[in-house]
């Protein structure tokens, strides 16, 4: 596999993310969600911008394979910056997917080391070599926030850290993508017996079930977070998608998502990365 053709599978994965509905206080081709600086075609043109940075990921993993993988972190950070300016550059200065740049970016070097290398690129190899890239890097960039910085210059993640624990898409990656690898098994199981759309829909209310979703946290603190996952267990617990009392639930959640400036963000950041596992396993 190319680094073009691995770049194509991580925006492949953004642009299925982007596409599904229904998708509670997220973007679809249909409304808008909670969003009112972005929409579907902001997204599409946002995953497509993102391929020089993926290639460029895949490229750094492949050519370093032979380096300790926190040797490479730099050249991947730097790689992830453009492709944040190029987002940007595209969106006219909208964040639509930081978290999957960083999410998706160190799974593109683990898949462009371990063929230059080869290894186990199994989901579970990739995603524990990805997070070899990032060991540490939440003792390093988070513990020290209160101590070094004021709240008035941190991210929304950084702040729903302070407050909450929340490591986002850092302590994902470190953490070798754990709620990545069980929304995948959990898709795979759901798409045993309904569509693949039908499987990503109930797979995001799983992912934002038992995530410390720090676009949620952003937008309605601790409160909004646990509005968010108990709506998410009761669509599931409801039948989801499938069912006629999973829709109507879902259908709830989407009105009270709105209604509360809701969007489980870095949910659909974990979803992407799922789906992009999902991918290059020739499955879809």
């Amino acid at each position: 596999m190319t680094d073009r053709e691995i770049a194509d599978f991580a925006v492949r994965a953004l642009i299925l993310e982007a596409s599904l509905a229904p998708k509670p206080g997220l973007v679809t081709p249909y409304d808008n969600g909670s969003h009112k600086d972005m929409d579907y075609t902001m997204l599409k043109k946002s995953a497509f911008a993102l391929s020089r940075c993926f290639m460029e990921c895949a490229a750094v993993g492949r050519s370093s394979s032979q380096l300790p993988p926190l040797d490479c972190l730099d050249a991947l950070r730097e790689a992830g910056l453009a492709g944040e300016a190029d987002m940007y550059r595209v969106t006219g200065g909208v964040n639509t997917h930081k978290g999957a740049i960083y999410l998706l970016g160190f799974l593109c070097a683990a898949l462009g080391r371990l063929q230059s290398n080869p290894g186990d690129t199994s989901p579970q190899g990739l995603a524990r070599t990805a997070g070899a890239f990032v060991q540490g890097v939440v003792e390093r960039e988070l513990l020290p926030l209160q101590a070094t910085r004021p709240q008035a210059a941190l991210t929304a993640g950084e702040r729903a850290y302070l407050a909450q624990g929340f490591t986002g898409a850092r302590g994902e990656a470190e953490g070798g993508y754990p709620l990545t690898l069980s929304a995948l098994s959990f898709l795979r199981g759901r798409a045993a017996s309904m569509t693949f759309d039908e499987a990503l829909a109930d797979t995001l209310f799983y992912i934002v079930e038992r995530n410390g979703d720090t676009a949620l946290w952003s937008r309605g603190g601790s409160e909004g977070v646990e509005t968010a996952r108990n709506l998410a267990e009761k669509v599931l617990m409801d039948g989801g998608i499938l069912t006629a009392k999973g829709r109507e639930t879902i259908r709830l959640a989407e009105k009270i998502f709105v209604e509360n400036n809701l969007s489980p963000g870095g949910s659909a950041d974990i979803l992407s990365s799922a789906i992009f596992l999902e991918l290059i396993t020739g499955n879809v």
